[in-house]
């Protein structure tokens, strides 16, 4: 028995798109580190660039894969991954119009060759050398045992499935990728998007129920992405806007952090995934949700605030750049406002550079929805 290999290679149209984003994001990445730009742009370029190497990285593992079969068994490599499936774990391999279904002991594994590909039948050739294949329509050619109807339907409906979700995931994400460029321009002002946003969290939680038949085949790449998406957009949608981080806002974060995560737990419980991959997915999905729950806290608290602001006038007493090798922040002392302990935070570069020490300033102070204060330096124009 020798080796065979069906690669799927990008097209040219596919190879220049995602080129072209790829630029993108490498021209934002420079222009965020070599010239000045406003907090709006820091941000856009924030999010365009690590969701455009996110989303070129999942496009070339899924366009420059290869599955290669040899006496050993399945090996499905791309750039980024390489998974063995040894011949003696494959009970049945089954091939319909819409692609292949191999089976083995801990469940079906899928994958799309078209049957009007080249390969197609090389690939039945090379593997009914080694077991009697089950196919939906016989092929002539072939030596080839019948299914059962019922099964017929099953495996469809699996096929069918899996490319449900690669659209429902890409619409998902062309949707929130304009939800979060109207909020970092000026949808902060408008009430309840950012819930809107977050309503697309518990969203793609059910997402992982309703499929959770294919949840062991693929592992949504593509919500990863708009997970990205929604983390950092709903966490910067306070524009210019700055709070104190006390226990209670910690607490409020931790309360929705925890919800999120138990929802995640549940719903992967359901599905036939390995300890190993709940675990990864629990670990890569927590991040994201560490960062919505921060948002949907930050958003409810500040934006939600309706009560009015009590000024107060206080003085600048040091202000300095802490540095480190890859990061560096501006953060200034101003006397105690509401007593005569000093206050110390972090602000943008522009309010750095705008007040000098000694100098007088107004903020104004908010008591915060959830009660937790937060405060607004005062433009003088």
């Amino acid at each position: 028995m020798g080796t065979y290999t069906y690669t799927r290679s990008l097209k040219i149209i596919g190879s220049i798109i995602f080129g072209l984003f790829l630029i993108i994001g490498l021209a934002g990445e420079i222009l965020l580190f070599c010239i000045p730009t406003t907090i709006e742009a820091i941000v856009f370029f924030s999010i365009l660039y690590p969701a455009t190497i996110f989303s070129c990285g999942y496009a070339i593992n899924n366009f420059f894969s290869s599955i290669i079969l040899d006496s050993e068994g399945i090996q499905f490599r791309s750039p980024l991954y390489k998974r063995v499936l040894p011949w003696k774990d494959v009970s049945k391999v089954k091939f319909t119009d819409h692609g292949i279904i191999i089976h083995r002991t801990a469940g079906a594994l899928g994958f799309n060759v078209s049957s009007s590909r080249q390969g197609y039948q090389d690939i039945i050739a090379f593997i009914s050398e080694r077991f009697t294949i089950v196919q939906e329509k016989p092929k002539p050619a072939q030596q080839l045992s019948a299914t059962t109807p019922e099964t017929a339907v099953t495996d469809e409906k699996l096929l069918r499935k899996i490319s449900q979700v690669n659209s429902i995931s890409g619409y998902l994400i062309i949707v929130m990728a304009v939800f979060g460029y109207i909020m970092l321009t000026t949808g902060y002002r408008i009430r309840g998007l950012d819930y809107i946003q977050f309503f697309f969290v518990p969203l793609m939680l059910y997402g992982i129920i309703h499929y959770r038949s294919i949840v062991h085949i693929h592992y949504f790449p593509p919500a990863y992405i708009l997970l990205i998406i929604i983390s950092l957009s709903l966490i910067t949608s306070p524009e210019r806007k700055y709070k104190f981080y006390n226990n209670d806002y910690w607490i409020y974060v931790l309360i929705v952090f925890a919800v999120l995560v138990v929802l995640l737990t549940l719903c992967l419980l359901a599905t036939q995934v390995s300890l190993k991959d709940r675990i990864m997915h629990i670990c890569i999905w927590s991040m994201g949700f560490f960062l919505c729950s921060c948002g949907i806290v930050n958003y409810t608290n500040i934006v939600l605030d309706n009560t009015a602001p009590v000024r107060y006038r206080t003085t600048v007493l040091n202000k300095r750049i802490r540095q480190s090798s890859k990061t560096s922040s501006s953060e200034m002392e101003f006397k105690g406002w509401r007593d005569e302990k000093p206050v110390t935070m972090d602000v943008h570069m522009d309010l750095y550079l705008k007040y000098e020490v000694n100098q007088e300033v107004e903020v104004d102070m908010w008591p915060g929805r959830l009660g937790i204060p937060w405060y607004q330096f005062v433009e003088n124009k």
